[in-house]
């Protein structure tokens, strides 16, 4: 077994990690979280304890945020091909048959798995709820363009003409 480290930007993201060539072995199941589906599940950052010779497919996401879909298989560790080549002269055919089998000489690939997150344009659960600047004179309103000093000139005339003029009150 191996620990698969996943990590997003923004942190915080959830992790679905599912077999791509078989079903979860049963330490596989027994050393993470598993979800209803099967699934073996986390927050980032996580680390997940996975077999090494096995290929996983990786979902990580975020409300708000795309999801992003990866793909973490097995390489023949740096120095796989130097400990194969050992095995074979000190152990013989059998050490190098237990390693090949167990996956010792194998690494997860890419470990860590760093994720970044693009957020959603137009989301409905927005990244910065911070609202934009309202730079005055940028407005096409017109009476906004100057800052408002013809509205304000607007509501001085509409004030100065609704006095009484003495007369019966409108109904």
């Amino acid at each position: 077994m191996d620990s698969l480290v996943v990590d997003s930007d923004p942190s915080g993201a959830d992790v679905k990690v599912r077999r791509r060539d078989r079903e979860f072995t049963k330490a596989e199941i027994e050393q993470n979280s598993v979800d209803d589906s099967g699934a073996i599940v986390g927050m980032t950052p996580s680390s997940f304890r996975l077999k090494r010779e096995g290929s996983y497919n990786v979902a990580v996401s975020k409300s708000g945020y795309q999801t992003v879909q990866s793909v973490v298989s097995h390489s023949v560790a740096g120095g796989g091909a130097a400990g194969m080549a050992g095995n074979v002269l000190l152990g013989g055919v059998i050490g190098a048959v237990v390693d090949s089998n167990t996956g010792a000489m194998m690494n997860l690939t890419p470990n860590p798995l760093k994720v970044a997150l693009s957020p959603i344009v137009g989301s409905a659960d927005p990244v910065d709820e911070t609202p934009p600047a309202v730079i005055a004179g940028s407005s096409d309103d017109p009476d906004e363009a100057n800052g408002g000093a013809d509205r304000e000139k607007g509501d001085r005339d509409r004030t100065e003409s609704s006095e009484p003029t003495g007369g019966e009150p409108e109904p």
